[in-house]
């Protein structure tokens, strides 16, 4: 009967048309946005929730940076590999189990180990600064001692450069995370005389400072204990991209294995609000339903400018984002419509995703400055002078440039700590730092310390008259300074010494035999009676 109906009636004829055309359109919709929007933006959403949990992994490292500095300033220096050497327990108990020390560096222990393992001696203090009688790297165990500690053979496998240990232990009820180093001589060669091992708790002072990297809200959850985990969490050495890491109620959950590769540490956080509907039945999509019934007549010639075409260029915008990697284009569609408002979405998504970009490359920085930076003299370290040099040695041949290299010794420093005591010397080093930098040229000269109270000058394009002239001022200006030094048989203030060497081309002298040389002219300025200027030209012997 219907049927006879619809047969004798265009007019229903039309309308089981536009109810068919509408279903299609229903249809096409939703095909559109399950199989092809929807997984562009959970891609997108992917890609940001991966670089969020790689900042997180990021601000660990930044942690255990700041812990190999501590290792890597001591463990490669003479002094501290002669001490080692001969078992001095009581130099290191006056230079180095200082509460302040631990304070500053934010650990709570540090040990030093014989090639063989065996405990020389140590400190353990609480928060709060009290002695500890407990703890895993006192008697350490045989996985501790070959995923911990520094063997002579681990030295020879790295070419008899110094090696570093990083990682996380379970010592009872708490998660300590430690770096040790092997101790070297310091020209980073040679015999290895035993490990420095430094480490603190994974305690609120580590959740706090990674809330302060990440400038976002963090928790961290000891798996020692009978905590369940996530079926959602992830280990950090799965981290990939194309993984959901973010379970229905936006929280993610990232899994850190101790060295037996056990999960012993859950870091959790919420991802940033989702910026899309992921079903397929949302608003827009009533609203265009209603609006295509009326419309329905003019939408084939409509379709293709106001339906078709802005979807591809969304589509290639978002596939050339993905494949570039250049979060910084737009979809430059402005219209007041549903595909507006999905391509304003989109750029919204974009801009996120960007300033999480810069946000990474920020911390970046600021992990690497920290890394070459002297902790106590707010000057250059010994990494960054030792890879400033190669740098400069690599383009001296093609620019022609000129390199002086000063090394500089405080004289009778020791006499001076032991008069005035540790906090005057560092006072000392921190004045001597600021004139040297103030009577050179900061932007193109380096100044840096080199370790205790030895410092190293690089001045750029400069003869060895001038570099000697130069150094002269430095001498005279220190010793202007009138820091009384009673101790010191050379004046009655505090002074320096000087050695000088100069190149202009790394055939004639590498940036190794500039260090020798300029060291030997440090010792000749020292034995000539310090608080003076020695030149040696820099020549291969």
């Amino acid at each position: 009967m219907l049927f006879n109906v619809i047969a004798r009636s265009l007019r229903l004829k039309l309308l089981l048309v536009f109810i068919l055309l509408l279903f299609a359109f229903i249809a096409i919709h939703a095909f559109i946005r399950v199989f092809w929007i929807l997984p562009q933006f959970s891609a997108l959403e992917a890609a940001s929730d991966l670089k969020d949990a790689q900042r997180v992994v990021a601000a660990f490292d930044r942690i255990y940076d700041e812990l190999e500095t501590v290792v890597y300033d001591n463990a490669v220096w003479d002094e501290l590999y002669h001490v080692i050497k001969k078992e001095n327990k009581h130099y290191l108990r006056e230079n180095y189990f200082l509460a302040e020390s631990f304070s500053s560096l934010k650990i709570n222990g540090m040990h030093f180990y014989s090639p063989e393992f065996e405990s020389i001696d140590y400190l353990i203090l609480d928060n709060l600064q009290k002695p500890l009688q407990n703890s895993i790297f006192i008697n350490p165990t045989e996985e501790i001692k070959n995923s911990a500690l520094i063997s002579s053979s681990d030295v020879l496998n790295n070419q008899r450069a110094p090696v570093f240990k990083r990682g996380l232990i379970n010592d009872e009820s708490n998660i300590i995370m430690f770096v040790s180093g092997s101790v070297m001589p310091s020209n980073e060669k040679g015999d290895i005389a035993g490990t420095m091992l430094v480490w603190r708790y994974v305690d609120e002072r580590v959740t706090k400072l990674l809330r302060q990297i990440l400038q976002s809200e963090i928790s961290l959850l000891s798996l020692t204990g009978e905590g369940s985990i996530p079926e959602t969490a992830f280990h950090v050495r799965e981290l990939e991209l194309g993984k959901n890491f973010r379970n229905r109620d936006n929280n993610v959950y990232l899994l850190f294995d101790d060295l037996e590769g056990i999960p012993s540490l859950m870091v959790s956080y919420r991802a940033p609000k989702r910026m899309f509907e992921d079903s397929w039945l949302e608003n827009s999509l009533v609203a265009a339903i209603l609006a295509s019934f009326t419309l329905l007549i003019f939408l084939f010639f409509l379709l293709n400018e106001m339906l078709i075409s802005p979807l591809k260029r969304l589509r290639n915008t978002i596939r050339k984002v993905m494949n570039e990697g250049d979060y910084e284009g737009t979809t430059s569609i402005h219209r007041q419509d549903e595909i507006g408002r999905l391509a304003h979405l989109i750029d919204i998504l974009f801009e996120k995703v960007l300033s999480q970009q810069k946000q990474l490359v920020a911390h970046n920085i600021e992990l690497r400055e920290l890394s070459d930076t002297d902790e106590l003299t707010g000057i250059a370290n010994r990494r960054a002078l030792k890879n400033y040099i190669e740098r400069v040695g690599r383009e001296l041949d093609e620019s022609g440039i000129k390199l002086s290299f000063l090394m500089v010794d405080v004289d009778h420093f020791k006499l001076f700590n032991d008069e005035y005591g540790h906090k005057a010397g560092d006072q000392a080093l921190r004045a001597v730092a600021q004139t040297m930098t103030e009577y050179t040229r900061e932007s193109i000269d380096l100044v840096a310390r080199y370790g205790g109270e030895e410092f190293a000058v690089l001045l750029m394009n400069i003869d060895q008259d001038k570099a000697v002239k130069v150094a002269t001022k430095l001498c005279r200006a220190i010793e202007n300074l009138k820091v009384e030094n009673r101790a010191s048989p050379t004046s009655h203030y505090l002074t320096i010494s000087i050695g000088i060497t100069f190149s202009d081309s790394v055939r004639n002298c590498s940036s190794e035999t500039m260090f020798q040389m300029a060291d030997r002219a440090l010792y000749q300025a020292k034995k000539e009676g310090r608080n003076r200027v020695v030149y040696l030209p820099c020549k291969i012997d």
